[in-house]
Parts: C-alpha cells; structure tokens; sequence
C-alpha cells in the first residue's frame, strides 16, 4: 500500500497544485468582476457552511518550474512564475523558477516532487536530459504542463514525451 501511495503522491500534489492555479484565477476573476461593478461585493448567503480547514499535501514540496522556450515565448511565463511564487508562499512548498536545462540530471530532479512546464515550446532538452526526465517521470515523479506544453518536443524526436503530454500542439 505505502509503494501505490508514494507512486501517486506526485499526482496528488499535482492536482492540488492545479486546484490551487485554478483557485488563484478564480479570485482574480471575482476581483475584476468586483472592480466592473463599483466595488460593490456579492455576499454568501448567512446559511452558507464553513468548511473545516483541510492538511495542506503541498506543505513542504520541492516544485521545478521550467519555463524554457525553444520557439513561441508567451508573454505570460512572467506572471505565471509570480503566481507560483505566491502560491508556494501561501501554502508552505518552495519553488525552482528556471530555464536551465543542464537540472534535468537525475541527481537534480530527485530532488523535486514534481515539475512544471510552464509554457516552454520548441526543442528544449537534449537527449541525455530527455533519458533523465523519462526516468524521473517513471519513478513517480510528477509533471503538470501549462498551456504551451503540448508545444514542446512536438517534432517527432521525443515520442515518448508526446505521449506523456497527451497531445500535439496545432495552432491556437
């Protein structure tokens, strides 16, 4: 049992990171809408349950940001590597913001629990750091992959990426 729970921590620790973006987005959508409609505030209705405060899964997680590009570069990689900073703040995990490509070793990426791909397109690791990523991926290790991840390997070099990521950029 502790094998299959270790296997899918990083999993987990994923959709909590993702629950928690997509939270981050919520907020920012309810503080602009407050903004459209003169500041004025929608309340819960007094009935409204308080939930119990539930254990942070994150507390304590390692996170490797990766935000190398190799074709496209959004102008959003900037304020999704703040909002990562802001999000480990908030909720007790340290985040690696780089575009260094020489940390996909497996020495290196032992370290984290799980990495992102944060926008990172074109060609971005050699095949060495590809061989390391694979078997950090296959012994547990964790990926979310943001937006312009499908973008990234998508030359028919790196199948198993492209597997991996589930899809193929086209166009937007």
């Amino acid at each position: 049992m502790t094998t299959i729970i270790k296997r899918h921590r990083p999993f987990a620790l994923l959709a909590v990171i993702l629950a928690t973006v997509l939270s981050l987005a919520l907020v920012m959508a309810a503080h602009s809408a407050q903004k459209r409609h003169g500041g004025k505030r929608h309340r819960a209705p007094a009935h409204a349950a308080v939930k119990a405060p539930v254990a942070n899964p994150l507390k304590g997680a390692q996170i490797l940001v990766f935000s190398k590009t190799g074709g496209y570069r959004h102008g959003s990689i900037e304020k999704g590597q703040a909002s990562f900073q802001a999000l480990a703040k908030q909720n007790g995990f340290s985040v690696t913001l780089s575009e260094d490509p020489t940390l996909f070793r497996d020495e290196v990426l032992k370290t984290y629990d799980a990495v992102v791909f944060l926008n990172t397109t074109g060609d971005i690791l050699d095949p060495a750091q590809q061989a390391a990523f694979e078997r950090y991926i296959q012994s547990g290790g964790g990926l979310l992959g943001l937006h312009a991840a499908t973008d990234t390997e998508h030359d028919g070099s790196w199948p198993w990426f492209v597997k991996l990521i589930g899809a193929n950029f086209r166009s937007h």
